[in-house]
């Protein structure tokens, strides 16, 4: 096994000779933008990892024409398999066989563990420790506690507010929404129907879906305009129901007489959806307008605001090898038997032989092997009884060896029965799911060791002139 190639082979470039310069015919040379349309050829035609890896990715050039006979340049990444009998698996485990145990943190250790890996969790402002502008260009998006930025339409940068109730109930417009922080407040507000009916920011929900978002905290991030999902319209009696708003829809507030306005926000909720790398990449917002009387107030406003991640996330069972207690697949924990009933829906077909397979490698993940075929059943047979055998090892060093699994079993017995007697309810039929672990490592055993013995020859003039 070896290491797999960090880089990309859509980075990787033979003929690219200059620095910040287009080298003639050299395709894959990113410093070549206008300039191909005059290539003849490529002198590098494919870009790609060893030959002798059973899998890797391979990069292809070629030229084509334009109307006006100008090149083109046609570029295309794929995954190729080796067809030879031996061949190379990449390894996803950087130190191969060797997993030294972890160090426990001591009294002298703590302070540089803490700052290797809580810098995201928790601000240093308070410890006098700035960021450096080499780690601030590196990350993009925002950290846990960050305020959110707004951008107006003339380019002006602003924060998103969440209103809240201050040290009484009454509203606090100046409250930021920080990233990661879920907030959720009900405040009131004091009114003039007459005068602030038509005339106050938050009242109109048109404050709200203007807002636009940026994406992270650099002054080049791209702009996330807010999108709304739902706008709920409540009566005056409390009945609720929902509005197909439409482009140009006027649903500004408005005073319908002396003592009722209308078209009030009365609730707002934002949903952030944020990638692992701290960039929003999506904003939605469900709006709750209604009446006010002037009977009721003051008027009663709710505030919230939710994240949700982009992409989900990956919960590995070991770094490498299984831990005792994690799941392979829910319920199922690795070391643990257990008897269950039924099978289940949306049953897998692979299982990772690692704790720590990634989803994009194939060979690291076993197929479920299985005795059980229903076309040859004769007459009327049902499943009793399904077991699954996990076979598992033990590799690497002797100092903190890994598990990892190395063939699964499934084994499947029928009860052959008669309907008749199933129908009429005298019957019970057990149906239950077991699994067992089966350790397959051969256990250490020193090494046989042959006393050491002297082969030497002296020559034969070795005591002359004595003898």
């Amino acid at each position: 096994l070896i290491s797999a190639h960090s880089a990309g082979v859509g980075s990787m470039c033979p003929c690219d000779e200059h620095n910040d310069a287009c080298d003639s015919n050299c395709c894959c040379d990113a410093d070549c933008g206008d300039q191909v349309a005059l290539f003849t050829g490529c002198s590098v035609t494919s870009v790609g990892g060893s030959k002798r890896l059973c899998s890797r990715d391979v990069a292809r050039y070629s030229l084509g024409n334009t109307r006006d006979g100008y090149s083109k340049l046609q570029s295309s990444v794929r995954r190729e398999t080796s067809s030879d009998l031996f061949c190379i698996h990449s390894q996803n485990v950087v130190g191969g066989f060797s997993h030294p145990p972890p160090e426990p943190p001591t009294d002298s250790s703590f302070d540089s563990l803490f700052q290797q890996f809580t810098s995201f969790l928790f601000s240093s402002r308070e410890r006098g420790v700035r960021m450096s502008s080499a780690e601030g260009s590196a990350f993009s998006g925002y950290q846990y506690g960050d305020i959110m930025v707004t951008i107006g339409e003339r380019g002006e940068r602003g924060r998103l507010w969440l209103p809240s109730p201050g040290v009484s109930a009454h509203c606090v417009d100046t409250n930021p929404a920080a990233f990661l922080v879920e907030q959720r407040s009900r405040c009131s507000r004091h009114l003039d129907l007459r005068k602030d009916c038509s005339t106050l920011p938050t009242l109109n929900m048109a404050s709200f879906t203007s807002i636009q978002m940026l994406a992270g905290r650099i002054d080049n991030a791209s702009v996330v305009p807010m999108e709304v999902t739902s706008v709920i319209l409540q009566s005056v009696e409390g009945t609720q129901s929902e509005l197909q708003v439409t482009a140009g829809e006027n649903l500004h507030p408005r005073l319908l007489n002396q003592t009722l306005c209308s078209n009030v926000v009365l609730k707002a909720v934002y949903v952030v959806k944020y990638t692992p790398a701290g960039k929003i990449v999506n904003v939605m917002l469900s709006l709750v307008i209604g009446f006010i009387h002037e009977a009721a107030l003051p008027l009663l406003q709710e505030f919230q605001i939710a994240f949700v991640q982009d992409e989900a996330t990956v919960h590995y069972s070991g770094n490498p090898g299984y831990a005792v207690g994690l799941p392979l697949r829910s319920p199922i924990l690795f070391g643990v038997d257990f008897v269950s009933v039924l099978r289940g829906s949306n049953y897998p077909q692979y299982v990772a032989s690692s704790g720590n397979s990634p989803l994009d490698a194939p060979q690291d993940w076993l197929p479920i092997r299985s005795n059980f075929h229903p076309g040859g059943i004769q007459g009327c047979s049902i499943p009793v009884s399904f077991h699954l055998e996990m076979k598992w090892t033990k590799y690497g060093s002797l100092v903190n060896p890994q598990a990892q699994l190395v063939s699964i079993q499934e084994i499947i017995q029928t009860g052959n029965s008669s309907l008749a007697l199933l129908s009429g309810g005298t019957n019970i039929v057990l149906v239950s799911i077991s699994v067992s672990f089966v350790a397959v490592s051969a256990g250490a055993s020193p090494v046989y060791r042959a006393k050491p013995t002297v082969d030497a020859t002296l020559p034969s003039n070795f005591f002359y002139p004595l003898v």
